[in-house]
């Protein structure tokens, strides 16, 4: 069974929690629990959940995490995002599309790959997030 867990960034000082999501208090804050510094208030902008699967050098995947596909870049740069049920990568432009609401697959240069399919092959790399580093997905 799957981990369910969270990660999120610190609206007070720019760092990065893991734990369980709580979505909204009644100020509107969106909050993450740790079990070391107990419950923060993050950016929700920033929130990103586990897939539950791991990288070629055992790193956790989360949505939001930019990868390299075979550690290669001629194999391109994706972004990892949940989509229609399940955890997908993504170029920037599909990125773009889902970040607007705009469903990819109508247009005609999409498509998405399973996530699943290139962590279970071991070719997966994390080089970054899209928060941090969105220059790293750049066409």
């Amino acid at each position: 069974m799957r981990q369910i867990k969270f990660r999120g960034k610190s609206l007070r000082d720019g760092e990065w929690f893991y734990g369980n999501l709580f979505d909204r208090d009644t100020k509107g804050n969106t909050h993450i629990t740790t079990l070391e510094r107990g419950c923060l208030v993050i950016d929700p902008e920033t929130v990103g959940q586990f897939t539950g699967l791991t990288d070629e050098f055992n790193r956790e995947v989360y949505e939001g995490d930019i990868i390299m596909l075979d550690g290669s870049p001629e194999m391109g740069v994706r972004v990892v995002v949940f989509y229609e049920e399940s955890f997908n990568i993504a170029t920037r432009k599909e990125y773009d599309y889902l970040q607007q609401g705009t469903h990819p697959y109508l247009n005609d240069y999409a498509h998405m790959d399973c996530l699943n399919t290139w962590s279970n092959s071991g070719l997966v790399r994390v080089i970054g997030n899209i928060y941090d580093n969105p220059e790293l997905l750049e066409d």
